[in-house]
């Protein structure tokens, strides 16, 4: 009997392996497509914008990502990882609730916002557009549960195309505006565009998963939000920490008023991480659904955990290290003479980028073991890391280089013990 059952199980596992990797290769294609878009277009957005001009544009896009890290208080965390079909669909309804609440937060800091900006030289003729950061808010919360509910039904293809559709809009945009001389303000415009397009088609998909939706009952909604607490009391806090230090070199630069650095930073992170990001983000949504069910079924998930980190250092090493020898003649050959000092920036950063590419997927450990206050504790000292390196040029008169390179270490660190933790908690505990 035993002999029957054997090739069949090595028939199931085979399958289920195949289809990780069509899931895989669906989400990489459509991504690298959607990586390689703005990637093709930077020499015209180069020369049709100054570094000044991704400066302004990546003030406001720092704080709508912390923003859009508070807009779901991290339910949508729970969506995937609930075994019952209607409790998820309820967590869904909590992270529209919860998005609308932060978007009232949003728009206190809005008026805050141009009301400070009000009184920088820099910044005054942007100001306006700080206004639109309720409705940012707003998108993300939602964009973000529906996402994770497509996850959920495995709607990959989908996922993969509207990137692509996305990252179009916002870039040939960019340029009709960049052509028209709107200067910084096309920018704005494209990237609003950008989003109109991403929210429309999650709300269409929404609507096909759920052509009848269920009625509200608000007893339920309290009872789902308490049973998935531990992420908005855990999981909440160390993202908007993480997002936090992620844009603290942003704030760090704004402060002591080094726009033009502050948009070759902006800019080359966006470029050199872009394919990274989007890469580790196809693998995470998949590897998070296997190692899940592996680490559920099987009380560990470090087999899958292994394949993919090995894959994720392959693919990350060779373009990290051509990015350390000749970032700064590639950026200036390739974004035009005004982008020398954005090939130096991606140069700093290109280890603290690779490091985030293994990292980022498989810390996704963290949520589904249970282990949102061990993830919490590392990200809030990865706070003071991050502070010693990024802040001194706020309080004193340094290079304001020090940032990046403080940025970068630091974020190496936390990368590393990230990892470490991930591994150990691959394990269910005895």
């Amino acid at each position: 009997m035993n002999s029957v059952l054997n090739p069949a199980k090595m028939l199931l596992k085979a399958a289920f392996a195949s289809r990780y990797v069509r899931a895989v290769a669906t989400l990489s294609t459509g991504q690298f497509i959607a990586a390689a878009i703005p990637i093709l277009a930077a020499p015209v957005l180069g020369r049709l914008y100054l570094p000044v001009d991704y400066g302004m544009l990546g003030t406001y896009m720092a704080i709508a990502n912390v923003l859009g890290a508070m807009s779901t208080l991290q339910f949508a965390q729970g969506i995937i990882a609930e075994k019952n079909e209607r409790r998820a669909i309820l967590l869904v309804y909590v992270c529209f609730l919860s998005a609308t609440a932060v978007s009232l937060v949003a728009l206190v800091v809005a008026l805050a916002t141009y009301h400070y900006m009000g009184e920088s030289a820099a910044y005054a003729s942007v100001r306006g557009w700080m206004l639109m950061l309720p409705l940012t808010s707003m998108a993300a919360g939602a964009t973000t549960a529906i996402a994770t509910l497509a996850n959920r039904h495995q709607r990959y293809g989908f996922m993969a195309r509207i990137q692509v559709l996305a990252v179009a809009v916002t870039v040939s945009m960019s340029i009709f505006l960049g052509l028209l001389d709107y200067g910084v303000h096309g920018l704005f415009i494209s990237y609003f565009s950008g989003q109109v397009i991403t929210i429309v088609a999650h709300l269409r998909l929404y609507r096909l998963l759920m052509p009848e939706l269920p009625k509200i009952n608000w007893a339920k909604l309290v009872t789902i939000a308490r049973r998935h607490r531990d992420f908005p009391f855990y999981t909440l806090p160390s993202e908007i920490v993480g997002t936090i230090n992620l844009q603290l070199p942003i704030f760090a630069l704004s402060a002591v008023g080094a726009v033009p650095l502050l948009g070759s930073f902006t800019r080359a992170r966006q470029l050199i991480s872009m394919p990274l990001t989007l890469l580790g983000s196809s693998v995470g949504q998949v590897f998070r659904q296997r190692a899940s069910r592996d680490y559920l079924e099987h009380g560990t998930c470090r087999p899958i955990f292994k394949r993919t980190f090995l894959t994720l250092v392959l693919i990350g090493l060779p373009p990290t290290i051509i990015l350390m020898v000749i970032a700064p003649d590639l950026f200036r050959l390739f974004l035009g003479r005004n982008w020398g000092q954005a090939g130096e920036v991606a140069r700093i950063l290109a280890p603290m980028l690779f490091l985030r590419l293994v990292c980022s997927p498989i810390s996704t450990v963290f949520y589904f073991t249970g282990a949102q206050k061990q993830a919490f504790l590392l990200m809030g000292a990865g706070v003071v890391l991050v502070a010693i390196g990024v802040l001194p040029p706020v309080f004193s008169d340094t290079d304001p280089y020090i940032s990046i390179y403080g940025f970068s270490l630091a974020y190496s660190i936390i990368y590393l013990c990230f990892l470490a933790g991930s591994w150990h908690f691959s394990v269910r505990p005895q």
